[in-house]
């Protein structure tokens, strides 16, 4: 039996159940979202995982949960239009946007001074 494999989905149930039990204590969807967000760097180890807001007219987009990121509040609210980090990107296209290195991919290269 391999223990550390045993030991991951010890730790991936671990952090599923803090989503849920952050639903049913009546959490904040800020708080959800930065218990999924936790779960899906859990999951996929070295991965960043942010989830952002759209505003309802597509024109800006909110910091919803970022827990490996640093607190940057300057992109919060930012319009798309101006900004080409990432999220921007995915949320003109509507497309999953990854990136292996963010210190040199170019979707980054507008916002590199906040990495």
């Amino acid at each position: 039996m391999d223990i550390t494999e045993l030991r991951r989905q010890q730790l991936l149930e671990a952090q599923r159940q803090r989503v849920f039990e952050t639903m049913a204590q009546g959490g904040t969807l800020v708080q959800i979202l930065l218990q999924v967000a936790i779960y899906i760097e859990t999951f996929l180890p070295g991965l960043r995982s942010s989830i952002m807001l759209l505003e309802h007219n597509g024109n800006r987009l909110y910091r919803m949960a970022a827990p490996s990121f640093p607190k940057v509040t300057a992109i919060d609210g930012v319009e798309i239009a101006k900004f080409a980090g990432c999220c921007a990107i995915a949320a003109r296209s509507g497309e999953r946007v990854m990136v292996e290195d963010m210190h040199h991919h170019p979707c980054w290269e507008t916002c590199r001074e906040f990495l």
